[in-house]
């Protein structure tokens, strides 16, 4: 989260969905926020705030293997 406040949280696109609507359902296009940091973002920004291991997070909460390089 950005601003690191529990409470109420909000599922936020990184890419707004007004912008980019193809996207909205996207897991890899969401992040969690608090409110007050979702309602400031609005969809003016494409702004990530998920911590840089949020793909290993992710595979780990689906259990999906991560992929072979």
């Amino acid at each position: 989260m950005c601003c690191g406040k529990y409470g109420e949280l909000h599922v936020d696109h990184v890419k707004p969905r007004s912008l980019y609507p193809k996207l909205a359902l996207k897991l890899t296009n969401l992040q969690i926020l608090c409110r007050a940091c979702n309602m400031g973002k609005s969809n003016r920004f494409n702004d990530d705030w998920r911590p840089k291991d949020w793909k290993t997070r992710l595979r780990v909460f689906l259990n999906i293997k991560a992929p072979r390089e």
